[in-house]
């Protein structure tokens, strides 16, 4: 997507300063199983340096334009601006006074040449989108609201005597030694699991090696016979689909009827390293099993979410091979099985780097679930980094108590056999795609599963793009049903009736383009929750009376929700984090 160019005296523009931030559907990063790869950037810098030497007349080109611009800023005749959307430069000092309107005025002139440059050059479109990853990420580190001179930290440290900028040095200097060297995100001190997040009642009424089966207590005098189980991520805990009073999925459909099951994975260590996707897939078979024991039902609807819906179509692929009919529909959420789907994953993706990301949690034993959440920040640092090295270290505040990343920051780890497991899926080679894939001796065929699919994804997702998830969808046989979201990768999910920005399209129609899917789509508006309560009713069959007691005689309950799984994991966050 290109930039303007070069502009000339009393000419104005807004800026998207970094293109990550001005086209989210496009965006592209490191892929998370693999992380930040030293040789890719080393190696994608050597191209752009080879580029400079070899283009001497495009580079002049771009660099005599910012000389122009440059004139034109110090004689107070430029009227660049920034993007209205960008919150770095909200203060009016950045306009107000000549010497920070400048020096802002200089920063988005250079990084608009650079950018330009870049769609000047001669190279093919995957080496131009490491290209832009790289340089949006010198283009944001360089941003002038990034150091200590930024107007609002000089605001605030006059007004607090010099306390905000030794606050600020004290928590550089404690991130440093506890948090990876980055910016900590969120306040945890003000959560408290069972407490505000993940409170909703229930038992945990089954333990497996691999996780705790949670039952809640139904809220309604009758309930859907057919019950409802949630497989979540295994690189985050359970709970975002119970985050809060506010925003629980677990909730709202208990209220609607429901009988809700959720499966809480075990946060492993290195002893478990041999876990891998086909010990998930068996054991949420007997997730599955326990759960239509407990309903007394013969199949049970089932919903996963990322990377629990890729180890739930192929639990689904599992047993379609065994003829076994215990899954009465399925539910994706923001879930891609595709590869070949035009997203993010396989940007750094060479060899040589996932032969090296597979030895090294091989090494460890598991992929530490610190290394997944830093990779994920480096995909939007504006928001995930820079925006908490503003507030934390310039401006001297704690960082903000919020629900969202405080489960975002609570990280589980993956076993390096299913890390491993993950890289053949997505980077290696598309074996569920293509019919490849087997578990237990059964071949994994997508399209004989007749189960009815219920597919969700976001619009600005930067994680699962949209795209890849409705080439997902198509996947399957029987009859499917796609849902797009006006939200991002979490967002998509938390989005409970009566948020009045809540949108989404839908389209009776399946084509094989998410183009034309999204083309010919009707926008409607509110939460997509309404529309998939309708459709799960549908596939739930007769309301029976609710059970005032969980679980049953052979199943029969061990404790509280949310149970010692989760529990376990979240003392151990706090106290590595103090």
């Amino acid at each position: 997507m290109s930039q303007q160019g070069s502009t000339g005296a009393g000419s104005k523009a807004c800026v998207p300063v970094s293109r990550q931030a001005e086209d989210m559907d496009q965006l592209h990063g490191p892929n998370a199983f693999i992380g930040l790869n030293r040789r890719g950037l080393l190696s994608t810098t050597e191209m752009l340096l080879q580029q400079v030497r070899s283009k001497p007349n495009t580079t002049w080109k771009r660099v005599t334009s910012f000389g122009n611009q440059f004139k034109d800023i110090i004689n107070g005749r430029s009227e660049l601006a920034p993007d209205k959307k960008d919150k770095r430069f909200e203060d009016v000092t950045w306009q107000e006074n000549g010497l920070y309107r400048k020096a802002l005025q200089t920063y988005l002139a250079a990084s608009m040449e650079i950018n330009q440059w870049l769609d000047d050059i001669d190279i093919n479109d995957h080496d131009r989108s490491r290209a832009n990853y790289l340089l949006s990420l010198a283009i944001d580190a360089l941003s002038p609201s990034n150091l200590p001179t930024n107007p609002v930290a000089i605001k605030r440290a006059i007004e607090t005597g010099g306390a905000s900028a030794v606050q600020g040095v004290r928590n550089l200097w404690d991130d440093f030694r506890n948090n990876g060297s980055l910016p900590l995100q969120v306040d945890k001190s003000r959560f408290r699991l069972g407490e505000n997040v993940a409170r909703t009642p229930g038992k945990v009424v089954y333990r497996h090696a691999m996780f705790e089966l949670i039952q809640y207590l139904p809220q309604s005098e009758k309930v859907r016979e057919k019950p409802l189980l949630i497989s979540p991520p295994q690189i985050n805990k359970f709970y975002i689909f119970d985050l809060s009073e506010r925003a629980s999925l677990v909730d709202h459909y208990l209220k609607a009827g429901f009988q809700v099951f959720i499966v809480s994975w075990r946060n492993p260590d290195k002893k478990f390293a041999y876990w891998g996707l086909e010990s998930y897939v068996e054991a949420l078979e007997s997730a599955v099993d326990v759960t239509c024991a407990i309903s007394e039902t013969e199949s049970c609807n089932v919903m996963g979410g990322c990377s629990g819906g890729i180890t739930l179509s192929v639990l689904v692929g599992y047993l379609a091979a065994k003829k076994k009919s215990t899954i009465n529909s399925l539910t994706l959420l923001v879930c891609i099985l595709d590869p070949s789907a035009e997203t993010s994953l396989g940007l750094f993706a060479s060899g040589e780097a996932i032969d090296y990301a597979r030895k090294y949690s091989q090494k460890k034993g598991v992929l530490s679930g610190n290394d997944f959440a830093r990779t994920f920040s480096w995909l939007r640092p504006n928001d995930l980094i820079w925006n908490y090295w503003v507030n934390n270290y310039l401006l001297g505040k704690k960082p903000p108590a919020f629900d969202i990343l405080f489960w975002n920051c609570d990280t589980t780890n993956i076993p390096a056999q299913l890390h491993s497991d993950f890289l053949d899926l997505f980077v290696h080679d598309d074996q569920i795609a293509k019919g490849k894939m087997k578990i237990g001796g059964y071949a994994i065929d997508l399209q004989e599963i007749n189960v009815d699919l219920f597919s969700v994804a976001g619009v600005t997702d930067h994680i699962t793009p949209w795209q890849g998830c409705y080439q997902t969808a198509n996947l399957f046989g029987g009859r499917k049903t796609f849902v797009l979201s006006n939200s991002g990768h979490i967002q998509s999910i938390l989005n409970p009736p009566g948020n009045p920005k809540a949108k989404f399209f839908v389209n009776d129609e399946m084509p094989p383009s998410p183009t034309q899917w999204k083309a010919e789509a009707n926008l409607q508006e509110g939460s997509w929750w309404a529309s998939w309560e309708a459709w799960l009713n549908q596939r739930s069959g007769e309301l029976v009376e609710a059970k005032s007691q969980l679980g049953n005689n052979h199943f029969q309950p061990l404790e509280d929700a949310p149970g010692s799984y989760v529990m376990k994991g979240y003392k151990a966050t706090r106290k590595d984090n103090g």
